[in-house]
């Protein structure tokens, strides 16, 4: 009996041992829809495989301090494992891929829940009854309705069963019916432990085997989903730099240059001075456009206010006092994606000013607060509906806003009145993840 005890406590170790390293690691990948539930999961598995730990030692107490923690501890392993299967149930219906009507939820959770619910009260009766179990003078013994909390178990797993039968043949994804496959693999584990405890009096394995089958799940299903997880950051960020270069090449337009060089030509004989200065602006917002094409990550905002600047003394040459621009620095300790304010002023240049009658202005100002950095742009254009659909003309707003999301979880904010003007604001959080 000894040495059945010995062992047993050697187990439950190695598995609790077991359980916290898969905790640990799982951890640091949340992002998954089903990762929380997976970790909660590890988590009630851990606490019923300490509370087995603990009635074993309890074993042969016969104090009351002894027999109040081994109750306590035997009520724990039965409750728990109903606790751990309906936590495992939910899990397994997140990898359902058929669509998920609010009636099939609402009675997928409640006929899941009721055996949970029910084993419980039992429970609760069980110390008044003993019709699970008793702890007199240290010895534990089981009582006469014991194969309830079997019944209970034989629920989940009908339950589960059914769940997946459905989806693996409703599903034509080879990958997710391996997932299926791994998901039922799961279940087989605890009742080899369940039937083993029948067979042999005395031998719990239970928590010993549900180990084993999170770490089947955790080698199996969770690595291949982060493994997709992975594949989808590296297909965004193979669609964002796609972006990026779209963003930029807009940025050179055939238009823009032809202006550009015919407002210089008609300066090298008027003002040669200022046609060399323009030369000057124009080559530094050239070779600035053709550098961001080279970056991988962002820039600082100073650079990119010098980009603009180059931008906007091209096209104050053009329109002349048509456009009044104002700047109001208060801050410039930050970075943020390339291009990303360049966009909102001409976007204020060509959609807001250009088209307005009378003269107008633009103004450009940063400032910050305890959370976020904010940079402004506004102008008094001929503005647009917001409530409207955006534009090919917004496509710029659109790629700007995702760059912002993705890059450093910024925001874009934009408010535009027809007539009044346009106010874009970009917030960018001071403690990004």
């Amino acid at each position: 009996m000894l040495s059945n005890v010995l062992m047993l406590v050697s187990i439950d170790l190695i598995a609790i041992i077991g359980e916290m390293i898969i905790l640990s690691n799982s951890s640091r990948n949340n992002k998954d829809v089903g990762q929380p539930l997976f970790n909660l999961l590890v988590l009630s598995l851990l606490f019923v495989t300490f509370t087995d730990l603990i009635s074993w030692f309890c074993m042969d107490v016969d104090t009351t301090l002894g027999v109040f923690i081994g109750s306590f501890a035997g009520f724990c392993n039965y409750l728990f494992p109903s606790l751990s299967w309906w936590i495992w149930l939910i899990y397994a219906y997140s990898f359902i891929s058929v669509s998920k009507t609010k009636s099939r939820r609402k009675a997928f959770f409640v006929s899941s829940i009721f055996p949970t619910l029910c084993s419980f009260i039992c429970l609760i009766i069980n110390f008044f009854t003993g019709i699970y179990f008793s702890y007199i003078g240290g010895i534990y013994t089981r009582g006469k309705l014991y194969w309830i909390n079997m019944l209970f178990s034989a629920t989940y797993m009908v339950w589960f069963s059914i769940l997946m039968i459905i989806d693996y043949r409703q599903t034509d994804d080879e990958k997710h019916k391996k997932y299926i496959t791994y998901l039922f693999g799961f279940i087989a584990l605890p009742i080899l432990g369940l039937v083993s405890e029948q067979i042999l009096f005395g031998m719990y394995l239970a928590p010993a085997f549900s180990f084993l089958g999170v770490l089947m799940i955790y080698l199996n299903v969770q690595k291949e989903r982060i493994i997709d997880i992975e594949a989808e950051k590296e297909a965004a960020k193979a669609e964002l730099e796609g972006e990026k270069i779209k963003v930029m090449l807009s940025q050179i337009k055939p238009h823009f240059l032809f202006n550009t060089l015919n407002i210089i030509r008609s300066l090298i004989t008027k003002d040669p001075d200022t046609a060399v200065e323009a030369v000057d602006h124009f080559a530094d917002y050239l070779r600035e456009n053709m550098t961001s094409l080279e970056l991988a990550g962002c820039v600082s905002f100073t650079e990119e206010l010098h980009h603009v600047e180059n931008y906007l003394y091209i096209e104050k040459l053009r329109f002349q006092d048509h456009i009044n621009i104002e700047y109001d620095i208060k801050t410039v300790d930050f970075i943020l994606p390339a291009l990303s304010l360049q966009i909102l002023v001409e976007n204020s240049v060509k959609h807001g000013i250009s088209p307005k009658e009378e003269s107008g202005w633009i103004k450009i100002r940063t400032t910050e607060d305890s959370d976020f950095f904010m940079v402004v742009c506004e102008d008094n254009g001929v503005g647009f509906d917001t409530g409207k659909k955006m534009s090919n003309k917004h496509v710029g707003i659109r790629n700007t806003r995702m760059r912002l999301q993705t890059m450093i979880q910024g925001s874009l904010l934009i408010n535009s009145t027809p007539g009044v003007g346009t106010r874009a604001v970009i917030l960018i959080p001071k403690h990004q993840k």
